[in-house]
This record gives C-alpha cells, sequence and structure tokens, in this order.
C-alpha cells in the first residue's frame, strides 16, 4: 500500500500542507532544512503522489509519458536526435504525449525538484543514459509506477531497461576482424562504471574466446566515452603498446581518438591499425570508420512500447529488450 502525504508529515515534523507545498515546488518562505525533512521523508516511505480528489493506491490515466536525457542537450548529438524521434514515433503510436525535461544536467532531480518530477501524475517515466537515479529509480519500482531505462541495465527490480545487444556488437565486430585475418585485436572500452561498457567489454572477451583468442581477449583498456576527456591519450596509447593489428571500439568517438594517437605514431588505419567502432555517428561516415550501428530510433521507440507493456500489466522484468543492430562496411578494415 502507498505510503499518505500524512505519513511523511509525521516523519518530517511537519504538516501534511507544507509537505503539498514542497512536492509542489510552492515552498514560499519554507526554510531549506525544512524542504530537505520533507523530500528525505519521502524517499524514505517511498511516497508518490497521486492527483487530488483521488484515493491513495488509485492511478489515474494522463496519457502522458515523461522523458528527460541525462546526456547533455539530446538535439545536439546524434544519440540524443535519433532516440527522441523513436519515443514521439512510439508515442504517437500508442496515443500518448510526451512530456520531456528541458534541464541540461541530471541535478534537477535534486532535492524539492525530485518530488516536483513525481507529481507530473505522467503515466510512466522514460530516462536515457540514467545518471544518479538511483533514488528516484528505486521509488517508481518500488510503487510500481512504469519507468523504463534507455541504454542503462543496472536498474532497480520494478524498472524495465531498453537498450542494443552490446554482445552482438562485440561480436559482429570481432568477427570481421577474425575474418579479415587478425588475430592481435585489442579492445578500447568505456568507463567500467557504466553497464553498457561493461557489457560491451564482456561481449569482446567472449567474442575473442569464441574465436580461440584467449591470449588477447584479455587486451581491454576503459576510457571516457569522451576522447578528449582527461586519460583518453594516455588510453590509447596503452593499446597502440599492444601492438595490435586491430581494434575494437566501444565507440566511435573512442575510435577516431585512436586514429589521432595512432597517427602521432606514424601508423596508418587501415594499413597499420583496422579499426571497428560503434554507434555509426555522423563523424564515422565521414571518415570511413567501419562500425556497428547502434539502433537509437529503434531503442527509442521500444521503450515508448515498454512502458505501455507495464501499465497492461506486464511485469517490468518481462518488458526489457534488447535491440538487434548491424555492422557498417566502410575503409577501415584491412585484410592481413
Amino acid at each position: 500500500m502507498r505510503s499518505t502525504i500524512r505519513q511523511v508529515a509525521k516523519l518530517a515534523g511537519v504538516s501534511p500542507k507544507t509537505v503539498s507545498n514542497v512536492l509542489r515546488g510552492l515552498t514560499g518562505e519554507t526554510s531549506p532544512d525544512t524542504r530537505e525533512r520533507v523530500i528525505r521523508a519521502a524517499r524514505e516511505l517511498d511516497y508518490m503522489p497521486t492527483q487530488p480528489g483521488t484515493p491513495q493506491n488509485r492511478r489515474v490515466a494522463t496519457r502522458i509519458m515523461a522523458m528527460a536525457f541525462d546526456d547533455g542537450d539530446p538535439v545536439q548529438h546524434h544519440l540524443g536526435l535519433e532516440t527522441l524521434s523513436g519515443l514521439r514515433a512510439g508515442a504517437i503510436e500508442h496515443g500518448y504525449d510526451l512530456l520531456m525535461s528541458l534541464r541540461p544536467t541530471p541535478e534537477w532531480l535534486a532535492g524539492r525538484e525530485e518530488a516536483t518530477v513525481l507529481d507530473k501524475r505522467c503515466d510512466a517515466y522514460l530516462f536515457a543514459l540514467p545518471k544518479r537515479r538511483d533514488k528516484l529509480l528505486a521509488a517508481l519500482g518500488a510503487s510500481g509506477t512504469p519507468a523504463v531505462a534507455l541504454y542503462a541495465t543496472d536498474v532497480p527490480p520494478g524498472v524495465a531497461w531498453v537498450g542494443p545487444d552490446n554482445a552482438l556488437a562485440m561480436r559482429l565486430a570481432v568477427d570481421r576482424l577474425h575474418g579479415a585475418g587478425h588475430r592481435r585485436i585489442a579492445h578500447l572500452a568505456g568507463l567500467p562504471v557504466l553497464s553498457e561498457a561493461r557489457e560491451r567489454a564482456a561481449g569482446f572477451s567472449a567474442a575473442m574466446r569464441a574465436h580461440g583468442l584467449d591470449e588477447w581477449s584479455e587486451r581491454i583498456v576503459a576510457a571516457d566515452w569522451n576522447p578528449r576527456a582527461p586519460g583518453a591519450a594516455g588510453a590509447c596509447a596503452r593499446v597502440l603498446d599492444w601492438k595490435p593489428t586491430a581494434v575494437v571500439c566501444a565507440n566511435d568517438f573512442l575510435a577516431l581518438g585512436l586514429i589521432a594517437c595512432a597517427k602521432d605514431r606514424d601508423l596508418n588505419v587501415p594499413g597499420d591499425l583496422s579499426l571497428v567502432g560503434m554507434d555509426d555517428v555522423r563523424e564515422a561516415a565521414e571518415r570511413g570508420l567501419t562500425t556497428v550501428r547502434n539502433p537509437f530510433y529503434a531503442i527509442g521507440r521500444a521503450a515508448v512500447g515498454a512502458a505501455v507493456a507495464i501499465i497492461q500489466g506486464t511485469p517490468a522484468a518481462e518488458a526489457c529488450q534488447r535491440i538487434a543492430l548491424d555492422l557498417i562496411e566502410r575503409r577501415s578494415v584491412r585484410a592481413i
């Protein structure tokens, strides 16, 4: 049974009216300390607001889904635009409107804004690349509120996820390089704090072992997705120090950074080093990078479908989906 506003008020040591004001963002003269106590009490009790006049345990359909991107402005990069387009298509298909957070960073959920989001009274919540969402996702999952994470599988119970088949992506990349005669294949991975990066690294190792390349199956160096981030150049250098003939990169931007690092060593791609990336961003096409196309549009569309399935009674664990992908052949792989 859901917690009530009176229980939150009692735990926070305030009146129900104060709790209501904080949850709706109408803080007025409420002190920061009082607001924090209310938010802390609401979190502890997994309190989920309902519409005024509605019984506490009854959900009211709004035909609205809320969505948030935690990796910057979605219209500024390929992943965001394609995912947003897929979310839009899915919402239209199922007869929903989308409510998108316009805040630029995940800090918009800190403090009282977290409760404000929960008070939007949406039918479902969609989070692309969720960061620092553990408490919110746990509250949504525990309350039975439909919630779906895109591009992250390490979510609390009661929350669904939709993402690319990362193991398949790495298998396609390794198979292509192995078929071209490469055996000294390394992996430039993403940081292991990200579930996507961990899955790709595990998928690389599994694909290498499947070809009997156990010695190189753990030749993995982790770096930030962004090759301009501190430490990225050092990660590229460590990979090249192994003198591989080919590298599978966890995303296209890491591959492009590795190309620059290889050039500094007078190594030519693909003459001296073959590369396969992942995502198929615009820059990959411009540089002739062979890559695995990440199905961003399909993932967005499927995420809405997963949310609808949960709304209709499907358990969140059964609504999770891995979306298949394809290898895009260009000119960064050479047979040896």
